[in-house]
């Protein structure tokens, strides 16, 4: 969510969590209002300014007139939705002063707004429904950012193709890139070229090999691999040894996407360095356990303590609480700590 948007919270939102550092409604407008204004284009934002308050000319000081008229158009938003409480600092109108300082922060990296979406139409419409109740709609200034928002949204849409194909040339450029990067830090990695006639879940599966092997000397791992109706897997497992996590660190690299519960879908996802080295619907990694890495482990993780950890550990009275929290300590050990 953007600043400005976060910013330009909902009067209700206001209303359940005032007093807040800025003591009322609008305590966060000032910098919202620069940033809907200005979204990283100083010359939109005295054009703007200019358009819609003919006295601004370009200048701060029009800057500072327009954010004033703009809270007093919040304001009675506000008392429209929830009544006139003039005794009630949440309805006060704080001293706004444009500071152009905003306008050096707004590029800095606080939007997170998606390619395809405009910052300042954006959070101008967000601007518009905070001051959409009662008659505000009908007030002059209102309806002239409306017609501005229209503008911005026409020349949006007439771009549309323009920025798809600007996009689309961005992404491959990038991907280029990267592809040569990778192939650079990989040398040691068996990629398409080099095994024309391997399917992508053998290269992984052979990549994956190779990279265990390198990060873990003298650690024993079985990497399979195999196909089926619905796509292909690759199981990774060892005993003792380095953490899962350290182990899916490498595997997961070349994993072409993720299973989503929610939908029963499989979502593929883009991965230059799965397209070079392999990759598979599926990649499981599993740690085995013997009884002495788990005491080395627990050991490792708590120096200085001593507890009598046998073979059945794992597998005692969960409804002890003292035996529940024994356990969760020696798991936790294990799974954080690599022999």
């Amino acid at each position: 969510m953007s600043r400005a948007v976060a910013a330009l919270a909902t009067a209700e939102e206001r209303a359940n969590t005032y007093p807040t550092t800025g003591g009322n409604a609008f305590s966060d407008t000032a910098v919202a209002l620069a940033r809907a204004i200005l979204a990283g284009d100083a010359a939109a934002a005295f054009g703007l300014a200019d358009e819609i308050h003919e006295s601004a000319q370009g200048s701060i000081d029009g800057l500072t007139m327009l954010g004033r008229k703009l809270y007093a158009l919040n304001q009675r938003a506000i008392i429209a939705r929830y009544g006139d409480r003039p005794d009630d600092d949440f309805q006060a109108i704080p001293e706004f002063t444009y500071d152009s300082a905003w306008a050096e922060s707004a590029d800095e990296g606080d939007w997170s707004f998606k390619e395809d979406e405009c910052p300042k139409i954006s959070a101008l419409s967000c601007l518009l429904y905070q001051c959409s109740e009662g008659d505000v709609p009908n007030d002059p200034l209102y309806q002239r950012i409306q017609a501005r928002l229209a503008v911005l949204n026409a020349e949006w849409k007439a771009g549309a193709a323009e920025r798809a194909k600007t996009a689309a040339t961005r992404a491959a450029e990038r991907k280029a890139k990267e592809r040569v990067k990778l192939l650079a830090e990989n040398t040691h990695l068996v990629t398409k070229e080099a095994k024309p006639d391997w399917s992508s879940c053998r290269r992984a599966a052979e990549n994956i090999r190779r990279e265990l092997k390198r990060k873990f000397p003298g650690v024993k791992f079985s990497v399979t691999s195999d196909s089926f109706a619905g796509g292909n897997s690759i199981d990774v497992k060892w005993t003792d040894g380095p953490t899962e996590r350290d182990v899916k660190a490498i595997a997961y690299r070349h994993s072409a996407g993720s299973f989503d519960g929610s939908t029963d879908s499989y979502n593929y996802a883009e991965n230059v360095f799965g397209e070079l080295f392999g990759q598979s619907k599926y990649v499981n990694c599993s740690r085995e356990w013997t009884l002495e890495g788990v005491r080395k482990a627990y050991a490792k993780a708590h120096p200085g303590t001593q507890e009598v950890i046998d073979e059945g550990w794992y597998n005692r009275d969960y409804s002890n609480q003292d035996e529940r929290s024994r356990i969760h300590w020696i798991r936790d050990a294990w799974n954080n700590c690599s022999l």
